[in-house]
């Protein structure tokens, strides 16, 4: 299927992001709509050639109008609910990674990590609070429960640790 007869699809980007992707595809000699499609299937790891060759490896939005082989727009689609966001958003996501090289977080992805930016400020505070008891207790009067105490915040921090690595990897190592 050629080029013009693929679904539209309409994506906002930021200013910085759009003249980012619209210097790179210049830089290639492709058009915008060509370094989208390329970084699309990039991104999902298409085998369906694009038009005009892949790419190398809080402000406004635009609009930009792609059109996409209809195999790169199912599989789109997929990626994008299974990461809970519309495909445009996802598209958007994938154009500003593959323009600025860097993690694009969804919106789940950022509660995530508040909620574990939330459970290590706690641990660091119960890590505080038996710091502090043992610094004026002999160690003699360490109890079971000052150790289970402090495995139980050991734990916590290792959970949030693996949590977040999950998420650097999802969004980070599998992209480069």
């Amino acid at each position: 299927m050629t080029s013009a007869g693929s679904p539209l699809l309409s994506v906002r980007l930021p200013p910085a992001e759009l003249a980012a992707a619209q210097r790179m595809a210049q830089q290639r000699g492709q058009s915008l709509s060509a370094f989208v499609r390329a970084a699309v299937a990039n991104q999902i790891g298409s085998t369906t050639p694009t038009a005009g060759g892949a790419p190398s490896p809080a402000s406004p939005a635009r609009r930009v109008n792609v059109r996409l082989p209809e195999a790169v727009y199912a599989v789109g689609r997929r990626q994008a609910a299974a990461r809970g966001v519309t495909l445009a958003r996802w598209l958007a996501m994938v154009a500003s990674q593959a323009a600025a090289r860097l993690p694009v977080w969804t919106p789940a992805d950022v509660q995530g990590l508040h909620r574990v930016a939330a459970e290590i400020a706690s641990a660091g505070r119960n890590v505080n609070q038996i710091a502090r008891a043992l610094n004026v207790a002999p160690v003699s009067a360490l109890t079971a429960s000052h150790v289970e105490a402090l495995r139980d915040v050991l734990a916590a921090i290792e959970a949030a640790r693996q949590y977040v690595a999950g998420y650097v990897r999802l969004n980070v190592e599998d992209r480069l």
